[in-house]
């Protein structure tokens, strides 16, 4: 299986921490982001059954969160925005 960082990289994506809240969920899917998609097995530029218009935004922020290969950076090592 591979693995895709497309979600944590979108504008959309949003991480569950309240009881009951999906581990991985965003607005195109707020019950949880469907496992083909968290996968990689499909690029959610596509349309995606039941992801209501919402598709793959890159997030202009992105890069303060993850490095160039998706790893999440520690905050000392994130590198300072420049107008992406």
């Amino acid at each position: 299986m591979s693995e895709s960082f497309q979600c944590i990289m979108c504008r959309h994506f949003a991480e569950g921490e309240p009881e009951g809240t999906p581990a991985f969920f965003c607005s195109a899917f707020p019950a949880g982001i469907p496992q083909e998609i968290l996968s990689g097995e499909f690029d959610h530029r596509q349309p995606f059954p039941g992801d209501r218009g919402v598709r793959f935004e890159r997030d202009p922020d992105v890069r303060e969160r993850v490095g160039e290969d998706g790893a999440e950076l520690e905050p000392e090592d994130a590198p300072a925005p420049d107008g992406l």
